[in-house]
């Protein structure tokens, strides 16, 4: 049996992804700046993590 689904309706406080240089920049010039890493476990050992 197959299932579909409608695709999840976006959420109107996601803002768009942004490139790593776009990233950095944020990060750098805003003092309250925050980057919550939202891997899954699997995405941490198959990919690594930061040195």
């Amino acid at each position: 049996m197959t299932t579909t689904t409608a695709p999840a309706a976006p959420s109107s406080t996601y803002a768009g992804e942004i490139s790593p240089d776009q990233a950095w920049r944020r990060l750098s010039q805003e003092e309250k700046a925050k980057l919550i890493d939202v891997r899954t476990q699997a995405e941490w050992s198959f990919v690594g993590v930061p040195d």
